[in-house]
C-alpha cells in the first residue's frame, strides 16, 4: 500500500511478485492487492506480477495474478497545473511491457483474475495504458501466447485526461496490439468486463475487450 504523496521519483514500479525476473517463472502466483493513494508526479509503471518486463527468451508457465489493483486519489503531478502537465500511467494486470527484441518471449497457461480500479481523478500527460494482461508491446517484439486469458474486471470514475499528444488506451487483453508480433496459441480469451464512468479529456480514446488494435 502506498498512501500520500509520490513526487521525487522519475518512475514509480510497483509489482505483486517481482520486479523485472531475468528468469523462467513457473507455478507462480501473486494474492496480494496493490493500493495506491495520493499524488504522484512520477510515471506509473505497475503490474500484478512484473512491473517491468518479461525478458527476451524467457518461459512464463502457469503463473497468475489474483491480486486486485486499486488507484485513488490524483495520479500526475499535483503541483503543476494545465492539461500539458502530468506523467504517464501504465498498468497491467500481468506486467508492463513487452520490449523490442529479435528473441521470444512465451507465455503458457498464464492469466489475470485481479481486478482494477481507477477511483477520483488521475492525470497522465502523455499516455495512459492500462489492460487486464500488458498494456504496452513495442516493435519486433515478438512473443508466444499459448491458452492464456483475463478474467479481471476494469473499472474507472472519476475524471481522467491526457494532453493533446497523448492518448487513453483500455482493453481487456493487450492495448497495444498494433505495433505487435504475437502469436496466439490455443486461446487467448477476455472474460472482464470494461466500465468508464465520470469523464475524460484527451485527444483519443481506445477501448477494447480482447485487445486495442
Amino acid at each position: 500500500t502506498f498512501s500520500g504523496a509520490t513526487t521525487n521519483a522519475t518512475r514509480l514500479y510497483i509489482s505483486g511478485l517481482v520486479y523485472d525476473p531475468d528468469n523462467n517463472l513457473t507455478s507462480c502466483a501473486n494474492y496480494g492487492a496493490i493500493n495506491m493513494s495520493g499524488s504522484t508526479s512520477s510515471t506509473m509503471h505497475i503490474g500484478g506480477i512484473s512491473a517491468a518486463n518479461i525478458n527476451p527468451g524467457k518461459t512464463w508457465t502457469d503463473v497468475c495474478n489474483y491480486g486486485n489493483m486499486t488507484i485513488s486519489g490524483y495520479v500526475g503531478d499535483s503541483n503543476i497545473t494545465g492539461s500539458d502537465k502530468g506523467s504517464d500511467t501504465f498498468v497491467g494486470g500481468m506486467f508492463d511491457i513487452i520490449t523490442a527484441s529479435t528473441s521470444v518471449r512465451t507465455m503458457i497457461r498464464c492469466g489475470n483474475y485481479g481486478n482494477i480500479e481507477f477511483t477520483d481523478t488521475f492525470k497522465s500527460a502523455n499516455a495512459f495504458r492500462c489492460a487486464g494482461f500488458y498494456p504496452r508491446h513495442e516493435n519486433a517484439g515478438p512473443v508466444v501466447l499459448e491458452d492464456c486469458f483475463n478474467a479481471g474486471n476494469f473499472t474507472m470514475n472519476g475524471i481522467g485526461s491526457a494532453r493533446s499528444s497523448g492518448n487513453f488506451k483500455v482493453a481487456g487483453g493487450i492495448a497495444d496490439m498494433a505495433q505487435a508480433s504475437i502469436t496466439i496459441k490455443g486461446s487467448f480469451k477476455n472474460t472482464g468486463d470494461i466500465t468508464v464512468g465520470g469523464s475524460n479529456k484527451t485527444a483519443a480514446v481506445y477501448i477494447g475487450g480482447g485487445g486495442h488494435l
